[in-house]
């Protein structure tokens, strides 16, 4: 029997017996660290002990882990186990519609690592059964058609690591996921930007994935969308350069820097650009007056003030809304009258001519992260404000 010592037992109960010691005091225990309670408390449930497989994840575990993303259960039911194997034991199991933080693959990239919603239990989920199809399907997918493709996946959900690993393979080259998407147009339109720099490192097309995102009508963020501009050999936004390189982690910023050092650029030349103006402003006169001889000057008194794109191009849409239907582009230099303004001030009414016939669209003034888009400006020329191919 031992008593601590300085304990009001020690004092009460005899020592020695006979001259014979038969208690022991021994030094007080120094109380436990927030840590190691925390610890020791994981490591029990009440008075029983229990299996570090069935323990919730640790914060240190967690970190490891990272960012997850969700999915929902696809399947009647589907089993979360304690390995990547349908012959490890199951943890639990879900039931079609519950929700799922996936994580990192297997080896043979048939199974994710997931966190058990109810207990926070580690585990791993089939994600495609041979029989019965997918099991889950991503929380943000519309669709039902989607299936499992771990570059794509990885891509999409900014899994930088996992991703660099399944580029090693050789068969990744020309992966696209259910929709026909490539894995650099899924990380652009997610705005996951480091796995965008390494897929361009890797060998990836910007002008091909650029192409696809307008193909299927999805604006691409402001960073994603200069990169790839530059990459393809389009002038790019300088500013939109700059700070996409800020918010890079060193590696991918040496990465992106030394890529943006090598580009070439392959925009429109001087002598094109002339050409292309000069069949601009013939046009324009034809569809003023097809049936006079000698066009009436236009009216330099025109309705509304005129503006002039100091942006390297903007939309030109349907309502002021950065959201709104798309018309068409003005570009850099080009001029144009705004009729009026919408209620911030900040969306300007103009007229546009399109296939269809005459229109009015709404161009934005100032971008929140941009700056100005457009400048008011005097008419300085014969026609209207419109600037002519020798003055470039």
């Amino acid at each position: 029997m031992r008593v601590a010592n300085g304990s009001k037992c020690s004092q009460d109960v005899p020592v020695r017996v006979d001259g014979i010691e038969v208690l022991k005091a021994l030094p007080e225990a120094e109380d436990p660290s927030e840590e190691e309670e925390n610890s020791i408390q994981g490591q029990f449930l009440g008075s029983l002990k229990v299996p570090e497989k069935f323990r919730p994840a640790s914060e240190a575990q967690a970190e490891e882990l990272g960012q997850g993303s969700w999915y929902q259960i696809a399947a009647d039911r589907v089993a979360l186990r304690e390995g990547p194997s349908l012959g490890a034991a199951a943890v639990s199991s879900l039931r079609r519609g519950a929700s799922l933080e996936l994580f990192g693959w297997d080896e043979t990239r048939t199974w994710r690592k997931c966190l058990e919603p109810r207990t926070m239990l580690q585990a791993w989920v089939l994600l495609e059964h041979p029989e019965l199809g997918p099991l889950l399907r991503p929380s943000s997918s519309s669709g039902t058609g989607w299936r499992p493709m771990p570059l794509c996946d990885a891509a999409a959900e900014g899994r930088l690591e996992d991703m660099r690993h399944f580029l090693l393979d050789t068969q990744a080259a020309g992966t696209v996921d259910w929709q026909g998407r490539s894995p650099l147009a899924l990380s652009a339109s997610c705005n996951q930007l480091s796995c965008t720099v390494r897929l361009l490192e890797a060998g990836a097309d910007a002008r091909e994935a650029l192409e696809d995102c307008e193909r299927r009508h999805e604006e691409l963020d402001v960073l994603p969308a200069a990169l790839l501009t530059a990459m393809a050999g389009g002038k790019a936004n300088q500013s939109a350069l700059q700070l996409l390189l800020k918010r890079l982690d060193p590696p991918e910023r040496n990465v992106a820097e030394a890529m943006l050092n090598r580009r070439e650029p392959r925009g429109m030349n001087k002598t094109d650009l002339k050409e292309a103006m000069n069949q601009a402003f013939e046009e324009e006169a034809a569809t003023e007056a097809p049936d006079s001889p000698e066009p009436p000057e236009p009216k330099r008194t025109e309705e509304g003030e005129l503006y002039e794109v100091v942006y390297e191009a903007i939309w030109v849409r349907q309502v002021p809304d950065g959201k709104g239907q798309k018309l068409t582009k003005r570009m850099k230099q080009d001029r144009f009258r705004l009729l009026r303004f919408d209620e911030t001030g900040n969306w300007g009414q103009l007229k546009v001519v399109l296939a269809e016939g005459d229109a009015e669209g709404w161009v934005m003034l100032t971008h929140p992260e941009l700056g100005p888009l457009v400048r008011k400006c005097q008419d300085d020329d014969d026609r209207g404000g419109l600037l002519k191919p020798e003055e470039l």
